[in-house]
Order: C-alpha cells, then structure tokens, then sequence
C-alpha cells in the first residue's frame, strides 16, 4: 500500500482538500446516482471521507470501503456514526447487495494487473442488486501516457487547516503490467517560507484504454450506460456509468 495512506494519511488529508472540488465531484457524481434513481450508495476507496461527507449532507443513504485503515480512522473522526470497513477492493463481500457503487479519485489506478481488475468487477458484480449501477473513473491512457517524460519534476502546492505542504513528483513509465506508470513523490511542510521533508512516497500505477474498461466489463456482466469524459485536478479521466446484467 502506497505510503501516501498510511504514515502521511494526514498530508493526503490537507492536499487532496486542497486540489479536489469535493463540492463539484458530489454535483457530478449525484446527477449521476439521480438520473438512474439511487438515493443511496456504497463507495470503495472512500479515503478520509470527504465525498462521504458531502453525500450524506446531501441526503444519500452512504457508507463506505477503504484498504487502509488510517484513512478509515481519519474518515470516522469526521463521521463517527457512519460505516466505514475495512477491505481490499479485489476481494470484499456486502452483507447485503446494494443499489449502486462507486469507485471515484481513479481508484481503479491501483489494479495493476487484468487479474487485479477481473477480481475488483467480480467483487462489484456480487455486491450489486440486480440492475445495480456501478459508477467509477480511470486515466485515459491515450491522453495520460504520451506526454510521460523521465525526471520531470511535477509540484503541487495546498494550504489546509493553517498549514502549507508542498509536493514534488516525477513521472517515469515502466510499462510492466499495462499502460503504468512509477510515482516518485517527496513531502514538505512548508514552515516560515522554509521547506521541511516529512516524508516520500513510490507507488506503480495504471492508466486504462476505453477498449481495455470495456473488455473487462463485458466479462464480468457489467453493461456500460455511459462513458463521460471528465478532467481532474491532475488528470484526463473517463467516467464509465454500467449496470448489472
């Protein structure tokens, strides 16, 4: 598990505040749970329950999933009486089948493998009603991966609760499993205009095809709806809105 949701669960906290519209991501992704009926929902990777937050001030029924428990007990601080478990999104298993799931942030960047994603659909599959709607994002790899050049050096900035944090990251393909990609970042707590390293961090990640989604939808009964372009923070991304067969 990348080091960014565990010892610098915080740090993910301050930035991702900073550069995610949370506000926005819940006026997107509600349109979406609306338009197809779905007045409650079960997210995977629900990290420190920021969209969490925003569902259920917005009246959705909610709960949610992440592998790290850090960022679960940062996402249970904010929500105390809400469900948060903790599990592997390749294989989990809902007391009950629920009406919809996301999987938002380009969670699905972490399934590095085509077992990795076959599992991750399955587990979806089994956990959904049927005609379930599973909603969830990925990289497009046609737009993300070309311009990928070695030792560039990429810098976000984020002010959060008072504190300033800086991070400087570099991009280098490695192409072992997919269309991946390595993640190199260094931390800094920016104190009196200085600097201060307070962690790093490495993680291999995946960018997707829109053929390659597809592919793995169609062999785990999950029909596509829609498939919305949509650009975050950092990213080129495609939305894909399917249902259970």
């Amino acid at each position: 598990m990348s080091n960014l949701y565990k010892d610098l669960a915080h740090v993910y906290e301050a930035m991702y505040e900073t550069f995610m519209d949370y506000d926005n991501e819940l006026i997107f992704y509600g349109q979406i749970l609306k338009r197809y009926n779905c007045q409650s929902v079960f997210e995977i990777g629900s990290g420190a329950g920021s969209l969490a937050k925003r569902f259920i001030d917005a009246g959705f029924g909610y709960s949610g999933m992440d592998i790290s428990q850090e960022m679960i007990a940062l996402a249970q601080k904010l929500l105390p009486k809400i469900a948060f478990h903790q599990a592997d999104m390749r294989h989990f298993q809902l007391p009950e089948p629920t009406k919809a799931v996301i999987m938002v942030g380009r969670t699905i960047s972490y399934l590095l493998t085509n077992e990795d994603v076959m599992h991750s659909f399955r587990s979806v599959y089994n956990s959904l009603d049927s005609g379930g709607l599973f909603c969830f994002d990925a990289i497009d790899a046609s737009k993300f991966i070309p311009p990928i050049h070695k030792d560039q050096e990429i810098i976000h900035n984020a002010t959060y609760q008072g504190k300033s944090y800086s991070r400087k990251s570099y991009f280098d393909l490695n192409l072992a499993t997919g269309w991946t990609w390595d993640w190199k970042a260094d931390y800094f707590e920016i104190e009196n205009n200085t600097p201060k390293h307070i962690g790093e961090d490495f993680s291999t990640l995946r960018a997707f095809t829109e053929d390659e989604i597809k592919l793995f939808l169609t062999l785990n009964q999950l029909e596509v709806l829609e498939v919305i372009p949509k650009l975050s923070y950092a990213f080129d991304t495609l939305v894909y809105v399917v249902k259970k067969v």
